[in-house]
This record gives structure tokens, C-alpha cells and sequence, in this order.
């Protein structure tokens, strides 16, 4: 993972991940479920994953109960659930529109339209509304209604009923580092310098695309915007947004959950007032 943060030149990164690539002991997978599903240990594309078991990390401290955070009540029927989700976590319809409409990755990482019981019967009224009004979320007095906005289900919930409360853990592991990601890293560096024709003939950046249901990139297409949003796409809530938003020089932008541009004094976090207070050789970061 230091791959993304450490002061590679873009030239040594490439070499980095060409490395990598041509160790040929990652695959990706023909699926992109395989990677984020209840038994996904099976995963050659997964690299470096934390572990989660519903018997053996099932505590408040070490369970991940993600169907916890994000779900509404009602989405007990849909998973077998034995309590009620907080209802929490949602995709931002920024984010969320783009998405190309025969993506398999949005059907595959967020719950969204009319919901189902476990036997496919319709969930009267429960209908997940992924695109709602900015006005309505920021107004003191609106606030998203009940089911506004997309949910994650990238790791899929089992249905067993062993889900019974938020200490029971899913049963999938947490990739923090995948295959996919140093393959995006590695046409991320050809494009920064100025490589860019040859990205189409990189063939496992070619299968994140077809296996999503997309077309190949072509030539034009191939711009360091276009590969931030295709990361985004592919690795949503994996936990490198922030980083990728700091290379991409995106993290100070207006966006629909962040309506106001940053001043650029914030790219630091200030110094703790109790780590100035221990060390009077410390200087507050600019700006606070």
C-alpha cells in the first residue's frame, strides 16, 4: 500500500508495479464479486486482506458490520438480519452517476431502487433513492429522507440468520491492497509521463473494464480525470479515496458532500492542542 504515498518518481512506481504485474502471482478475476464475497479468501487478485470470521472476530472491537452502518431497518427482510441496521452510510449521487448505466460494478457495490424480501417478494415502499436534492441534505431543517441515497453491499451479507447483532461479524475479509489498484497505479504512472499510448496494450487494465461490462478505453479517453473517477469506480470504499483525491489534486474541490472549495492551509491537519502543550518547540500549522 505505500505504494500510493511514498516519494516514488512516477518512472520507479511503473517499475514498481511492471514488477508486480509480471511476477504473474495476481490475477484479475473474472468476476468482481470474487473478491469481496462472503467465502472471499478464494481471491487471486486480493493481496494483502485484514481477516474477519463471523465465530472468530465477532466482538464489538474486531467484528465488520458494515450491513450495520449503511442499511435501513427494513433491509432485515432482504438479508435475514435479526435487528435493525442504524441507518447510516450512503454513496453520494455525485459519486454514484458516474457510473455508466450497464456498469456491473454499481449493481454489484450498492443496493439501490426497489428492495426484496429474502424469497424476492417486493418490499412495499422501501425503495433505496440514489440521487437526491443537495438543498434538501444541507438545509438545517431537511436532512436525506429515510431511504435517500445508494447503500454498500460490495461485501455481499450472508443470509444464514447469523447476522444478530452488531457484534457478529460478516464473514468476508477487507482487502486493503488488490491487484486491481497496482494495475491502476501503473497506468496512472504511464499517462503522468506521457506514456499514454501505451496503456492500450496493458491487458489486465483491459479486463477491469470488459469484466465490468465496458468497452476498453480508447486513446482519447485515456486522461489522469478519467482514470481518478475509473479508480473510484473500481475501488469505492476501500478505504483510498482520500489519498487519491491528494494526488489527483482533488481534495480542496467543491463536490455535492463538500459544497464549499477548502482553503489550501487545511491540505495539513492542525497539531493537537495537547501535543503543543507537551513539546513548546512545536509550532501550530499555518492557518489555525
Amino acid at each position: 500500500p505505500c505504494l500510493r504515498q511514498c516519494l516514488l518518481s512516477d518512472s520507479q512506481e511503473a517499475n514498481v508495479c511492471k514488477e508486480i504485474i509480471d511476477g504473474g502471482n495476481f490475477i484479475i478475476e473474472d468476476v468482481y464479486d470474487t473478491n469481496f464475497d462472503i467465502d472471499n479468501e478464494k481471491s487471486k487478485e486480493n493481496i494483502f486482506v485484514i481477516l474477519f470470521d463471523n465465530i472468530y472476530t465477532s466482538t464489538s472491537a474486531t467484528s465488520f458490520y458494515l450491513h450495520t452502518l449503511t442499511l435501513e431497518p427494513a433491509s432485515k427482510a432482504t438479508f435475514n438480519i435479526s435487528y435493525s441496521p442504524w441507518s447510516g452510510f450512503i454513496c453520494q449521487p455525485d459519486f454514484f452517476q458516474l457510473y455508466e448505466e450497464n456498469d456491473l460494478r454499481r449493481s454489484a457495490t450498492w443496493l439501490y431502487g426497489q428492495q426484496y424480501d429474502i424469497n424476492g417478494k417486493e418490499l412495499e415502499g422501501v425503495v433505496y433513492n440514489p440521487i437526491f436534492d443537495e438543498f434538501k441534505y444541507f438545509n438545517a431543517n431537511g436532512g436525506r429522507g429515510e431511504y435517500d441515497g445508494a447503500r454498500c453491499w460490495k461485501w455481499h451479507y450472508q443470509t444464514d440468520g447469523t447476522l444478530t447483532s452488531y457484534k457478529t461479524s460478516m464473514d468476508n475479509d477487507f482487502a486493503l491492497f488488490r491487484y486491481a489498484d497496482v494495475v491502476l497505479m501503473y497506468v496512472e504512472t504511464l499517462i503522468r509521463q506521457g506514456r499514454t499510448q501505451e496503456v492500450l496494450n496493458v491487458a489486465d487494465f483491459k479486463k477491469i473494464r470488459t469484466r465490468a461490462g465496458l468497452a476498453p478505453y480508447t486513446l482519447a479517453e485515456l486522461t489522469l480525470d478519467e482514470i481518478y473517477n475509473e479508480r473510484g469506480r473500481e475501488l469505492a470504499w476501500e478505504g483510498i479515496r482520500h489519498q487519491d483525491m491528494i494526488r489527483f489534486d482533488k481534495y480542496l474541490d467543491k463536490y455535492w458532500a463538500h459544497p464549499k472549495q477548502t482553503e489550501k492551509f487545511r491540505l495539513l491537519f492542525p497539531i493537537p492542542t495537547d501535543v503543543l502543550n507537551s513539546n513548546p518547540k512545536l509550532v501550530q500549522n499555518p492557518g489555525y
